[in-house]
This record gives structure tokens, sequence and C-alpha cells, in this order.
């Protein structure tokens, strides 16, 4: 009778195959039931004592609505994207540098050194059109420490 679990209450039958992993498990994050679980049991505790049920009662809703936002967001998610987006532009920033510095100093040819920058270009557009775009107030912040001085690169400055 292995895959199906018997349920104490109501001798309910639910057919649960345990070879395959729990669908759920993929999308909750772990850390969400446990606070939630934790505001539950939090609010029990106090609501079975006669303190302040209210309190207790509006501190479970917070904590679970509060992971609840963070589950659907999938902050650490997004943050994985943009990197391996920054890695991509990164790659393509060393590809157009060797191409400016080294290609066309070994005297590249017209044709050649045309369709070389034209697959350059392709994979730039590639990349803005797939990756996840920055919002307006992080571009605008960004801007203002480059414009304030806080991020210097040497080929920012003059005869870097």
């Amino acid at each position: 009778m292995s895959g199906q679990i018997i349920g104490q209450s109501a001798n309910l039958k639910l057919n649960h195959d345990t070879s395959q992993p729990c669908p759920f498990t993929r999308r909750v994050n772990p850390k969400t039931g446990i606070s939630s679980y934790g505001a539950i049991v939090y609010m029990k505790m106090d609501t079975d004592s006669g303190k302040c049920p209210t309190v207790a009662t509006v501190s479970a809703l917070l904590v679970t609505a509060l992971t609840t936002v963070l589950t659907f967001l999938k902050p650490s998610e997004r943050s994985e994207i943009h990197k391996a987006a920054a890695g991509q532009y990164h790659a393509l920033r060393n590809r157009v540098r060797r191409f400016r510095e080294i290609e066309l100093d070994d005297g590249l040819e017209g044709d050649k050194a045309k369709e070389r920058l034209f697959k350059l270009a392709a994979d730039q557009d590639d990349l803005n059109q797939n990756s996840l775009s920055i919002s307006r107030c992080d571009y605008e912040k960004a801007k203002r420490d480059i414009d304030e001085g806080r991020s210097q690169y040497r080929v920012d400055q003059e005869g870097g």
C-alpha cells in the first residue's frame, strides 16, 4: 500500500505518490511556511492565555503578508537574473575591446571588420531585448553616482 496515505479523521484516503517530489516545494520558500506557522502558533498562544489577541492576530497576518510578498516578488531570483545579464554584458564588452584593440590594429579588412561590428551590435541588441529592465529610480541613482565621481574607471578619465 505504498503510495497511499490513510487520514486519521473520517478515514479519508489520499493518493500520494511518495516517489515524486512535492510540487509545492519548488514554488514555496520554506522560510515562508516556517515563519507563517510560527506566527500562527504565536497567535494561538496569546489567544489561549488571554493576552491581547488583536496584536497577535495583526502580527501573524503581517508576517504572513510580508512573507507572501517576498515569495511573490522573488528578489533573490531577480538578483540572479540581473547578475547573469551583467556577466553577459561584461563578456560583450570584452569582445568589443578585443575587436577594437587587437583585430582592428592587426589590419582587419573593411568588409570583415564591418561584418564583425554588425555581429557585435546584434549581440548587444539580443542582450538588450532579453535582459530585465532597470527601474527609472535605479538608473537615476546610478547616473547620479557616476556624475558625482563615485564610479571612476581608467577609460572614463582623460588619457585613460
